[in-house]
């Protein structure tokens, strides 16, 4: 199992594998989606004109830094095969969509490089003593899943500098960011994106917006680097991969960005639930390790995967992932009805 989501081969009530905003989607959103499907007799844009400006716009980049995509998933792919890497390195744990990514590609050498459990698996600069000299291009997630720490600015600065000096490409993955502390922060409000992607040729900045507006059914991501990157990434996806209902939304969610309420308000809420959920599953027996977003990971030395799914709750089971392993699980951090049923699920378990 490599994503969670898998809600069509059981009985699901609460759905906790997969990590959305627990603010849920604001109704311009929802008007937007239908403003979209009343053009469904036409073609949408194969360029993204108005797309790309309301996302550019957005983020502070120029339209020709930035290109929509199918969701982060298909951008991931888009990326890499644009990239062709010879030499890839995942540092473990991490999302199992990258190695998804890279399979397809002959020649290609993957390198795991375990991060340490004891340190909460937490990016540092360090990192870069342990990468291969012939690696050509690295992974990151900021926040990391599945861990949910935010990658530290410095090492992550520390990183890109390393990558770029040694000709590494850089897929930097955000999908999360605007659901994690560091949106918020001082560093995070002052980030000049369009510097990066001019300072870096090789970064490519991956975000979502499926999950920060809670729309999983409607794939929407983007990816921001330099131009020629972009054009290059664009021969690598279908010519028409956004659909009309996905493109206005999108054009409403860049919309809601610029506004920065909607943002603010949901971090309040997802810390005050995250520090609740965290201590019921303390309480609970549980293993919890530090998150600054909106999932969480912890151990535990029972099997509850299956219990819970007989009681219809499907939460990420990290078994099968390198560097997690047994005993390991992720969670969202949802509502505070849904966070206590789960944590008195995993104790009635337990004991």
């Amino acid at each position: 199992m490599t994503h969670g989501g898998d809600i069509y081969r059981h009985n699901i009530s609460i759905d906790y594998s997969v990590s959305l905003n627990p603010m849920g989607t604001p109704q311009e959103i929802y008007d937007a989606v239908q403003e979209g499907i009343a053009h469904l007799g036409e073609y949408p844009d194969p360029r993204q004109e108005s797309l790309r400006r309301a996302l550019a716009y957005s983020d502070g980049v120029k339209p020709g830094n930035v290109l929509a995509g199918n969701g982060a998933s298909e951008l991931i792919t888009g990326v890499t095969s644009y990239v062709k890497p010879k030499h890839a390195i995942l540092f473990t744990p991490c999302f199992g969509g990258y190695r998804h990514a890279l399979e397809p590609l002959a020649g290609c050498r993957v390198t795991d490089i375990p991060l340490s459990r004891e340190q909460g698996t937490d990016i540092d600069g360090s990192i870069t003593d342990r990468i291969p000299a012939d690696a050509d291009m690295i992974f990151l997630c900021d926040p990391w899943n599945p861990t949910g720490r935010n990658i530290d600015g410095s090492a992550l600065d520390d990183i890109l500098e390393y990558s770029s000096d040694a000709g590494i490409s850089v897929l930097l993955d955000e999908s999360f960011y605007y659901l994690s502390d560091k949106a918020l922060s001082e560093a995070g409000r002052s980030r000049d994106i369009q510097a990066l992607t001019d300072r870096y040729p090789g970064l490519y900045i991956i975000r979502s917006y499926t999950k920060l507006f809670a729309l999983p059914g409607l794939r929407m991501g983007y990816v921001i680097s330099n131009e020629e990157n972009i054009s290059g990434i664009r021969m690598c996806l279908p010519e028409w991969n956004i659909s009309q209902p996905a493109a206005y939304a999108m054009k409403a969610c860049a919309r809601v960005m610029t506004e920065g309420g909607y943002i603010t308000r949901s971090l309040e809420m997802i810390a005050g639930e995250r520090q609740h959920l965290s201590r019921l599953l303390a309480e609970a027996g549980c293993k919890v390790y530090a998150s600054d977003t909106v999932f969480m990971m912890f151990s535990t030395d029972t099997d509850i995967y299956e219990p819970l799914l007989k009681k219809g709750m499907l939460i990420r089971n990290l078994a099968d992932m390198p560097g997690a392993g047994q005993g390991s699980y992720r969670t969202a951090v949802r509502n505070s009805e849904d966070n206590e049923l789960l944590a008195a699920a995993i104790r009635d378990i337990r004991h």
